[in-house]
């Protein structure tokens, strides 16, 4: 990510945003256009305004390995990847 440009989305909004958009977690952000770069970004602030407001917080991917996905109820899987071994949640059938 561009840190200039998204600075603040972390892992957890990260996965969040791209599970609600279909997305798949491994598509290189070369591969997106302008404009669908610019509705992902537009999509992570709004949760993160979300976040910041009172109340309990849902995640509709992050943390819900083997749960069924709320929208076709296939199983979220997760991967660890990277030096520090990050979690990345995803939707199998949804983010194809």
């Amino acid at each position: 990510m561009d840190q200039p440009v998204a600075a603040g989305i972390g892992n957890v909004h990260r996965r969040e945003v791209l599970g609600a958009n279909g997305v798949d977690s491994w598509r290189p952000r070369s591969d997106l256009s302008d404009e669908q770069l610019r509705h992902l970004y537009e999509d992570a602030r709004a949760g993160l305004r979300r976040e910041a407001e009172p109340g309990p917080q849902r995640h509709a991917v992050h943390g819900r390995a083997g749960r069924p996905c709320q929208h076709c109820g296939t199983p979220v899987d997760r991967l660890p990847h990277g030096p520090l071994g990050r979690l990345t949640y995803w939707r199998p059938r949804c983010q194809a």
